[in-house]
């Protein structure tokens, strides 16, 4: 009896913190936006969030694909509050083709609230 009651009592805790390690308790957050290159918007890439550990985030990182120009992370791949260097890449160039943007990779530090938030980049065209 008393090792049933054990057992019981253990699931329970156990499921109890498997509630508190769910997406709404993560302290994420989610960001949105916009991304524009030589003032268009970028047609496809990806922003890519790291927690600045320099200015003393040591957070999740997260990440968002960027569509026409737009982007929104999930709430899992969101930011905490905190200075984040964010990293945006550009659509590879696919042999042969001329309709390609020719983007370098570009970086840049943010420091986001602690809330959902939403956020432009617009990065200078490559000279």
């Amino acid at each position: 009896m008393r090792v049933a009651w054990r057992r019981g009592a253990l699931a329970i805790v156990l499921g109890l913190l498997t509630l508190g390690c769910g997406p709404t308790s993560s302290g994420r957050h989610t960001v949105s936006g916009t991304v524009t290159y030589d003032t268009k918007p970028l047609p496809k890439g990806r922003v890519m969030f790291e927690p600045d550990a320099g200015a003393g985030n040591r957070g999740p990182s997260g990440s968002a694909e960027i569509v026409d120009g737009k982007f929104t992370t999930s709430r899992n791949m969101g930011v905490i509050g905190g200075p984040y260097i964010v990293r945006i890449y550009g659509p590879p160039v696919e042999s042969g083709s001329m309709n390609h943007v020719d983007f370098p990779p570009f970086e840049t530090k943010h420091d986001f609230p602690d809330k959902d938030t939403e956020v432009s980049f617009d990065i200078p065209a490559a000279k």
